[in-house]
């Protein structure tokens, strides 16, 4: 790894610092913050809009901290996202890499984190990256503005939740395959293909993320054409096809209690042509009222009963479900910042980082913190109150748009996420 640069924007004076950057704390407490992708300078179109348009939204929340040293890290090809961003408190530390790949962002981290009293980052579960890195930190004995380890771990695993959570919640059935010569996956899931007809399965990646690789099985064929989609001696599960509406609860919780923000409508294209999976994300709407609004307290009940039901989870949550017309189905757990933390940034009457901030380090008290923010008929159940502004999300060209007009027009999007 090279040499690391770190800038304060306020005075836009550089200094060049091999090792060690204890010289530049002072009494605050220092508070590094990164995103996975930017910080490993992996520029890749399908990913990198999404990514900066959340590292963007967390350091507009932090930077607004005033007990606390703010440090940026990021690779050099995205060091121009911290122009936006200066006073006495934020800094950039660069890391000069010349590949695109995560071995600098760990290597740093591995070197350095000794140096911060804690970390916020933005991360997804593919690869593990976000096991990973949380991790390292915590192994380090550097506080976690989010879930532990064990908790990410398990939330991480589609399986190993579904387990945990099957007693308490409604979820499709759901089962374990690895795609190896030396198992009857094939003939097993054909076994609960026939089993649960008239309905489809959906075969996923243990750990996937959004809907990558995400496979709609409606015959034999679907089933025999698994390794096409799939490596070999992969991990996936096969669940039964729910017929329904795809939606989200963000929550945020300070490990004890969890508070639903918003419930999220995902648009979600289904074809099955296409040779990398079935399912495409176009887009998404928050907050989202159904029809039946009993169902959105519903989902709220099912999402903080999830939370609360895997120790460990608190910051940002995403808890994914299906809405049928009488139901909510639970899908998974995103123990992590996701896309919906993008648009409540514009619309939400209160900063949502330096609140998760503020209630980990219990300098505010959830108590306090609903006394401070309108909820809908003021009932903390029923989510907060966005006085009628909506956020829309289209992905098109590989890029995420936004439209924070209370237009319903889906298709007429006027701030780039790029």
């Amino acid at each position: 790894m090279k040499t690391n640069k770190i800038k304060n924007n306020d005075t836009n004076k550089n200094k060049e610092n091999k090792g060690k950057i204890g010289n530049i704390k002072n009494n605050k407490e220092s508070l590094l913050v990164f995103e996975y992708y930017t910080a490993s300078g992996i520029t890749d179109e399908n990913i990198v809009s999404e990514a900066i348009a959340m590292i963007k939204a967390l350091l507009s929340d932090v930077s607004q901290l005033k007990n606390k040293d703010i440090h940026f890290l990021v690779s050099k090809d995205f060091e121009y996202i911290s122009k936006d961003f200066n006073g006495n408190n934020f800094k950039t530390i660069v890391i000069n890499s010349d590949t695109e790949d995560n071995n600098n962002l760990f290597s740093y981290l591995t070197e350095n984190l000794a140096d911060f009293d804690g970390v916020m980052f933005i991360a997804s579960e593919e690869d593990n990256n976000l096991y990973n890195l949380t991790e390292i930190i915590e192994d380090s004995n550097i506080k976690i503005y989010g879930s532990n380890k064990e908790a990410t771990k398990l939330s991480s695993d589609k399986y190993e939740t579904f387990n945990q959570l099957k007693r308490f919640i409604p979820s499709p059935r759901t089962f374990k395959f690895t795609l190896n010569d030396e198992s009857d996956w094939e003939i097993a899931i054909k076994n609960i293909f026939d089993f649960i007809q008239p309905q489809k399965l959906i075969a996923k990646p243990l750990n996937g993320v959004d809907c990558q690789d995400i496979v709609v099985i409606s015959s034999y064929e679907d089933i025999s054409k698994l390794t096409d989609i799939f490596s070999k001696d992969a991990d996936i599960i096969v669940q039964e096809y729910i017929e329904g509406e795809d939606f989200s609860v963000t929550l945020i919780s300070n490990g004890e209690i969890a508070i639903p923000l918003s419930l999220n409508k995902q648009y979600i294209e289904i074809n099955q042509n296409n040779e990398n999976g079935n399912y495409s994300y176009l887009g998404g709407e928050l907050p989202y009222n159904p029809h039946n609004l009993h169902l959105k307290e519903r989902a709220f009940e099912i999402a903080k009963t999830a939370i609360l039901a895997i120790p460990g989870i608190s910051g940002f949550v995403g808890v994914d479900l299906i809405l049928t017309e009488n139901e909510v189905y639970f899908l998974e757990i995103n123990s992590r910042f996701t896309t919906p933390y993008v648009g409540l940034n514009k619309i939400a009457n209160f900063n949502i980082g330096k609140t998760i901030v503020d209630l980990l380090d219990n300098d505010l008290s959830i108590v306090s913190f609903i006394d401070s923010v309108d909820f809908i008929d003021n009932n903390v159940n029923k989510g907060i109150d966005f006085k009628g502004k909506v956020v829309k999300f289209i992905k098109t060209n590989n890029k995420n748009n936004i439209n924070n007009n209370s237009d319903n027009n889906f298709n007429k999007l006027d701030i780039s996420l790029n």
